[in-house]
């Protein structure tokens, strides 16, 4: 009867193998950029740094004053070396009092956000969003209050008028004229009038 030999192989090399290709295909590494509310200071562009232009420009963003706010769009005026700066409506919405000269751009004038001590804000010009942080502003520089001035009272320049209502009748050789005459004239201290009637006698 002839006699089979087996040969005993190892398997521990091959089984460690095959568990290493399993775990590297399950452990694929991955990273997803992290968002917190609305992207408030989120960060989240990945483009690179956006080159700016030669001259100022005005940029419409959505303004964001904290993680839950829906925001309002506002325009904002950029200078070539990043500078912001902002309008006296936006400053209202901020509830902050603009700070140093105003920059005329035509017939508009324009604050820099950079003149309010610990004002803390960001672009995000992938999401063209613009994230405002005033918690830190003093309590000094903040205002709640109308700027509407206070108007003088109107005044009245001197004038007059008159108004004639008349009428004729006629018949059987008889001839009637009647009127009513009204005459005023006014001024700051009031109005002078008078009425007169005249009933053909």
């Amino acid at each position: 009867m002839p006699s089979s030999t087996f040969r005993r192989t190892d398997l521990a090399p091959i089984r460690r193998l095959v568990l290493a290709l399993a775990c590297s295909t399950l452990t694929v590494p991955f990273s997803t950029p992290a968002t917190t509310g609305n992207g408030w200071f989120s960060g989240v562009c990945l483009t690179s740094a956006e080159p700016f232009p030669p001259e100022s420009e005005r940029l419409l963003l959505r303004v964001l004053t904290n993680p839950l706010d829906d925001g309002i769009d506002a325009m904002v005026l950029r200078d070539p070396d990043g500078k912001l700066y902002a309008a006296p409506d936006l400053y209202a919405h901020l509830q902050l009092l603009p700070a140093g000269p105003a920059r005329k751009v035509g017939l508009d004038g324009w604050f820099a956000l950079d003149a309010i001590e610990q004002l803390r804000y960001q672009i995000d010009t992938c999401a063209q969003t613009l994230s405002v942080d005033t918690s830190r502003v003093g309590a000094t520089r903040r205002y709640v209050v109308s700027t509407a001035t206070e108007r003088p009272p109107p005044r009245s320049e001197l004038g007059g008028y008159a108004q004639t209502d008349l009428q004729y009748l006629t018949g059987q050789d008889t001839d009637l004229l009647s009127g009513l005459v009204d005459v005023g004239v006014f001024g700051s201290l009031g109005l002078a009038h008078s009425t007169a009637l005249y009933d053909g006698d």
